[in-house]
Parts: C-alpha cells; sequence; structure tokens
C-alpha cells in the first residue's frame, strides 16, 4: 500500500484541511453541510460522511489506502455515523436533500433512501475492516 498523500490527494489533502476546518468547534466528527466551507454551517450531514467512511474503509481492505493513516480516520468517521445520524429507532438521519443548499431544510430527523444506502455502504465497508 502507498502512503495516503502519494495515493490520494483528495482524501489526504482536501477533506482534512478544508472540511474538517473548524472542527474544534464543532460537538460532532462529521463533514458539515458545507464541506468547503465548514464555518458556514456546520450541521452535520451524513451522505457525504457515509461516502468518505466508505471509499477509506474500502481503500485500506483492498490494500490502496495505508491503515496507520487512514484507520483513525475511518473510526472518527464512523463514530458520527452511529452517534449522530443513526438514531435509537435504527432511521438514519442528517441527510441532506439533492439540490438543497447547505443547512437548508435537513435535520436530525431528514432522510433518503439514497442516504440510507450511503450508511448501508459505510456500514458494510467498515465491518470488512472489522472482520479482516
Amino acid at each position: 500500500a502507498m502512503a495516503g498523500d502519494e495515493r490520494c490527494w483528495l482524501l489526504c489533502a482536501w477533506v482534512p484541511r478544508r472540511a474538517m476546518a473548524g472542527s474544534a468547534t464543532r460537538t460532532h466528527p462529521c463533514l458539515a453541510a458545507a464541506a468547503a466551507a465548514a464555518g458556514f454551517n456546520p450541521t452535520p450531514e451524513t451522505t457525504g460522511t457515509a461516502l468518505f467512511t466508505y471509499a477509506m474503509a474500502y481503500g485500506i481492505s483492498a490494500g490502496l489506502l495505508e491503515p496507520a493513516v487512514f484507520t483513525p480516520v475511518v473510526e472518527r468517521s464512523w463514530g458520527c455515523l452511529t452517534a449522530v445520524s443513526l438514531h435509537a429507532d435504527g432511521s438514519v438521519g442528517n441527510c441532506q436533500p439533492v439540490g438543497a443548499a447547505p443547512g437548508v431544510n435537513f435535520g436530525p430527523d431528514s432522510s433518503s433512501s439514497f442516504c440510507v444506502g450511503h450508511f448501508a455502504m459505510a456500514a458494510a465497508a467498515v465491518a470488512q475492516l472489522a472482520a479482516a
């Protein structure tokens, strides 16, 4: 496996610097609804967090990403998904609607089929990683 910054500039450079900007002031480890300007709207957003979690967990399992670099990121993002997005009744929330502006018309009870699918993809990849 190559080191993360040699293999994937998006996950290594863009996400930690841009999407996680302002994370010290947020109460969750999720990507913000406005990932490019996290300080603009710090509302947690499930679809982006789930897709990045899936990609990193899959990349680690497939030998494409360095486990030492990316496993802590997967653990943190999965922690967000299970603590913030997954509700006690099993529903998934904080799903930004297609075409919606960041933070507009969505919140903890917002859900959609594609968002639940993204969550399921992340869950499967994290489970595969944990089983390895």
